[in-house]
């Protein structure tokens, strides 16, 4: 890897800090300018303004340096999904994101598909923590304190949900789960860190959690749904509580989290996946023209219609397996194409290629644009959450066939309350778990959490094209992201995963 040196922002500023070429740590996140950081949040304007670079940074380009594939959470919606068996690749005609289809660049230790998570979190955290740290002491009204601490609370939860899911063994329910995770960092400057235990960050990311619901009613309301609120931080919370096994929690917090987000209909779940301002979403990032990546973009991969050469010569498809389950009058069918999308949806009519069961879900603005507002957490996934847990803790089959019903009636006027039971009932709520949120970044994560193996045999999965890598099996030492190098080499403290 070469050396590279990473920016992020603090109100506009642009606080450096060098990675890797240096003696410094590779997560050394010390801002090098005091004055000017001190000046930033000695108000809770100031701190706002910290907030939107964090804010912004879930949907951005990171560095000029950085390869046009890296832009952000947005673009690990797509690494998730790239490493499950229901998105498919139809062609290895772009190389983007096809080293993670093979399931081999996040086991290099010198590549970037292993680096560029480790390095945005905890970057983001980065940000998070100098904001914890200074919000008590800003001036400013004690309610837009409560707001912009549990913002900072719930940001920072996310980005260590995403660190232990990656790099981190899977959470066992009632294990002691002594297994490796990732460096507890809580503070702006610190000394070189171990890697904690799994344990130990669900532990912080349910503290953080709950600090901010404590805090978040008393906020202000939010100006557009890019900031988290109250719903959000409980949608985090019932997420998490679903990973650890821990049912009653899920079930609760899902509820709570889709309350005031009635599910969209369905002329709105053929638009292209694409506005803010959809009624089911809770959480997002939006984006605007004057914003916009160009080719880091999550709609630059995953849209049907933006005229970028990888959409043009790449077209995603639905896993057959699970388009043939998908009943005739469900709504969620017809953002697949059986026969490939017809020319007059495509970038280019002439360039442009089709697949079998292509994807129309996402939708850019126009093939000249690759914006568009991109979903972190909609009630339809709450709605799931909260099925799946009622389910699991036994004694509650025909509530949370109810809870699937209000769903699924939405989707489907034909949908008919299912009579099943026990693990039954358990995988028809995961199937429609993977039919409601396909694309959207949930695929690999819940393979693991699952503790399900990778199966992409019999379907329209191609071995030549994913290099022979049909199959993992479940615990494989593969699903771990490797660590950095550079923080191998920089940190004596940090135990490599097994290779």
């Amino acid at each position: 890897m070469k050396t590279r040196h990473i920016k992020f922002s603090m109100a506009g500023l642009m606080l450096c800090l060098s990675l890797l070429g240096c003696k410094k740590d590779f997560l050394d996140i010390e801002p090098t300018d005091k004055v000017t950081e001190q000046s930033v949040y000695n108000t809770t304007d100031g701190i706002q303004g910290a907030l939107n670079g964090v804010i912004r940074m879930m949907h951005s380009r990171l560095d000029p340096p950085d390869s046009q594939g890296n832009f952000g959470e947005c673009s690990f919606k797509i690494v998730i999904d790239q490493m499950g068996d229901d998105l498919v690749r139809s062609t290895a005609d772009n190389r983007w994101f096809l080293d993670t289809y093979r399931w081999l660049g996040h086991r290099s230790v010198s590549s970037d598909e292993a680096a560029n998570p480790y390095r945005y979190y905890y970057r983001m955290i980065a940000d998070l923590n100098a904001i914890l740290e200074h919000i008590d002491a800003a001036k400013g009204t004690p309610s837009d304190k409560s707001n912009l601490k549990g913002q900072a609370l719930t940001f920072r939860a996310f980005a260590y949900s995403r660190l232990v899911a990656f790099y981190g063994r899977r959470y066992e329910a009632g294990a002691p789960n002594t297994q490796l995770g990732v460096p507890l960092i809580i503070k702006s400057s610190f000394d070189k860190m171990p890697r904690a235990s799994v344990e130990e960050v669900y532990r912080q990311i349910n503290a953080d959690l709950d600090q901010a619901i404590a805090l978040l009613p008393q906020a202000p309301e939010r100006k557009n749904k890019s900031e988290v609120n109250l719903q959000v931080a409980q949608g985090l919370k019932a997420r998490t509580a679903l990973t650890q096994g821990n049912w009653g929690d899920a079930q609760k917090f899902a509820k709570l989290a889709r309350r005031g987000y009635p599910l969209m209909e369905s002329n709105s779940y053929t638009a292209g996946f694409n506005k803010l301002d959809n009624s089911e979403w809770i959480w997002g990032s939006q984006q605007i023209t004057s914003e916009q990546g160009s080719f880091a973009s999550f709609f630059a991969y995953m849209s049907c219609n933006f005229s970028s050469t990888y959409i043009r010569t790449s077209p995603h498809a639905i896993n057959r397996l699970l388009y043939e389950q998908i009943p005739a009058g469900d709504i969620r069918l017809r953002n697949f194409a059986v026969k490939g999308l017809a020319k007059s949806e495509l970038p280019t009519a002439t360039s442009s290629k089709s697949c079998p069961y292509q994807s129309r879900k996402f939708l850019a603005t126009s093939p000249s644009e690759s914006t568009g507002d991109v979903p972190h957490l909609r009630s339809a996934e709450m709605y799931l959450t909260e099925a799946e847990a009622l389910a699991r803790q036994g004694g509650h089959d025909a509530e949370a066939a109810n809870v699937l019903f209000e769903l699924n009636s939405k989707r489907d006027a034909n949908y008919a309350r299912t009579a099943k039971t026990g693990q039954a009932l358990i995988d028809h709520i995961l199937l429609y778990r993977r039919i409601e949120l396909w694309g959207e970044g949930f695929r690999y994560t819940d393979l693991k959490r699952l503790n399900l193996p990778l199966d992409r045999r019999n379907s329209n999965h191609s071995a030549t094209i994913a290099g022979n890598l049909l199959e993992v099996p479940a615990g494989d030492i593969r699903w771990e992201f490797v660590i950095p190098q550079a923080e191998i080499n920089t940190n004596n403290l940090i135990e490599q995963n097994p290779l």
